[in-house]
């Protein structure tokens, strides 16, 4: 990378990190490219070759989060299938809470906001799922991809609930947690099944 990709790599670093601040700060209070121009130390004419559009900045959070997500869950690799399943899902709802206005504003803007949910999540979830099948915790005839597809939009629905306020932090949980146990659980083989059964009644509570 030339200085000057490096230099801009680093101020486009501080305009993400300008617009966390800000947002820690005070989220109700617009985000104007002023503002965040101010707190990244940067010409406001500048902004848009920097990061480009308003919604390529909420990509661009997205991306970063991603990147967290992701070196978080390489800790939890060694766990058992299932377990991973769970893991992925409570990790990615943990990383949200941490950062509470950020990533609420960050859902909110994305054009779409399972994008935070593909590159890393998913592809570990499908690769829990599928060493589950292997280890035969799973029926042989389980329908992976749907099973997969349920857990994404389920919890991101759930997190948009969040976000609209509809849901506390223990609520979005407990939510997340039941999507997981309401699609996996049909294919669990039975020695497994009850103790799914007793998770999903514990994520009622």
């Amino acid at each position: 990378m030339s200085l000057r990709e490096r230099n801009k790599a680093r101020r486009r670093r501080a305009v993400v990190e300008a617009v966390r601040s800000l947002l820690r700060e005070d989220p109700e209070v617009p985000l104007t490219k002023e503002r965040i121009a101010r707190r990244a130390e940067v010409a406001p004419a500048t902004l848009y070759n920097l990061i480009g559009t308003r919604a390529e900045l909420w990509a661009s959070m997205a991306e970063a989060f991603t990147d967290a997500l992701q070196e978080r869950l390489e800790g939890f690799s060694a766990h058992p299938p299932l377990q991973r399943c769970c893991d992925v899902v409570q990790q990615t709802v943990e990383l949200i809470l941490e950062d509470p206005a950020v990533h609420r504003a960050m859902l909110l803007g994305l054009r779409d906001a399972s994008v935070v949910l593909r590159r890393g999540p998913l592809t570990l979830l499908r690769q829990a799922i599928d060493d589950a099948l292997v280890a035969e915790l799973l029926l042989a005839d389980a329908p992976v991809t749907a099973m997969v597809q349920v857990i994404r939009l389920g919890c991101l629905g759930a997190c948009l609930e969040w976000c609209g306020g509809r849901l506390d932090d223990d609520a979005l949980h407990r939510a997340t947690r039941r999507v997981v146990c309401l699609a996996l659980l049909p294919a669990v083989v039975p020695p497994e099944r009850d103790r799914w059964r007793g998770l999903l009644e514990r994520s009622h509570t």
